[in-house]
């Protein structure tokens, strides 16, 4: 049992106040990541309402992409974005965990700070630069794009 418990024990007042607010504010924050995920759900929910509603839940499984008759589907954009997200997985862990074991491993210690440096100031993901490409590409498809 923790002497902080037991009754007839003197608590350091201080340390816990930290310790609890501490606690309580990573709690909070923990919290707030949830609540925003769900209601970041909703929003899209609500929003394609409209569009599930006018083309059905057939708009996620079919090819058609037609403007003149307004029949949409998305299939091929699902498939494309699953394939290049596995792609761009299948690239880069191996890569990155490859990095981590050489910079912690292996590397002499004269190489290790600008190998970290130059590790630290990449991008963030794959991912991330897929999904910009992805979006550059998507609005000059569009024509909405420069």
């Amino acid at each position: 049992m923790i002497a902080r418990n037991r009754p007839g024990w003197p608590a350091k007042p201080a340390e816990n106040i930290k310790d609890l607010l501490f606690e309580r504010t990573t709690g909070g924050f923990a919290f707030l990541v949830l609540f925003l995920a769900v209601l970041l759900f909703a929003v899209l929910l609500r929003e394609s309402v409209p569009a599930l509603r006018k083309f059905g839940a057939s708009f996620l499984v079919t090819g058609t992409w037609d403007p003149v008759l307004e029949k949409f589907g998305a299939l091929p954009f699902l498939y494309g974005t699953v394939v290049s997200s596995t792609l761009a997985l299948l690239i880069a862990v191996p890569l990155s965990v490859g990095a981590a074991i050489f910079i912690n491993e292996f590397a002499p210690p004269w190489l290790k700070a600008p190998v970290s440096l130059l590790r630290s100031s990449s991008p963030p993901s794959p991912a991330s630069s897929t999904a910009c490409g992805g979006s550059s590409s998507w609005s000059r498809s569009c024509g909405t794009g420069s």
